[in-house]
């Protein structure tokens, strides 16, 4: 059942998914396909409303609500410099290219520091992506957490936005089965470490 609904899915014209009445729709296919598109359209993944044309053009200041935060450790920019003396570690210690070496991994450790990956509702309904502070230690960290308000300052967008994976769930289909959204999801700095500057106000408990 799961793999011949995702076969119907994937072979459905643009056409017909427009002409589908998600008031009354026709069979499990259908109710699935309704599902998902509901999920899609929904404010709460960024896919309405969307920035302003001149967001991607010039800098620009905005608020808005933490509604997912993360830490994570890793390498905010991965420049040429990093690349060459990687690629110099692998080809020393004689390893596969495809194998990462103890040096290497150590030399990524090096380079790695912690950050907050926040995603952020704005006041004008869109989701931002991005990072928050930079720490060696996890314990380093700014104290935020979810439902603080964050001015960010001086942010231009990226064109590139992100997606999201959606799940269609249906109690016909055990635990339902996945799809990719292809539509705009999370907007990004146009920098490349995707950085975010600005300051954070706690929310009030």
């Amino acid at each position: 059942m799961k793999r011949f609904t995702q076969h119907m899915e994937e072979k459905w014209s643009q056409k017909y998914k427009r002409s589908i009445n998600c008031s009354h729709p026709k069979g499990f296919s259908q109710r699935a396909h309704c599902q998902g598109r509901k999920i899609h359209e929904g404010v709460e993944h960024g896919d309405t409303p969307q920035p302003k044309p001149e967001y991607f053009r010039k800098p620009f200041n905005i608020s808005g609500k933490i509604v997912q935060l993360n830490p994570v450790f890793d390498i905010p920019v991965k420049t040429k410099k990093y690349r060459n003396t990687r690629f110099r570690i692998g080809e020393r210690e004689g390893k596969s290219p495809y194998v990462d070496t103890p040096g290497q991994k150590a030399y990524d450790a090096k380079m790695s520091v912690w950050r907050w990956r926040v995603r952020i509702q704005t006041d004008e309904g869109w989701m931002l992506m991005g990072y928050i502070g930079t720490s060696d230690r996890k314990e380093g960290l700014p104290p935020i957490r979810l439902g603080d308000t964050v001015e960010v300052t001086n942010l231009k967008l990226s064109q590139m936005t992100g997606g999201n994976q959606m799940t269609y769930a249906d109690s016909w289909v055990k635990g339902g089965y996945t799809t990719y959204s292809d539509k705009a999801v999370d907007y990004r700095s146009e920098i490349f470490s995707r950085q975010l500057h600005g300051k954070v106000k706690r929310k009030a408990v």
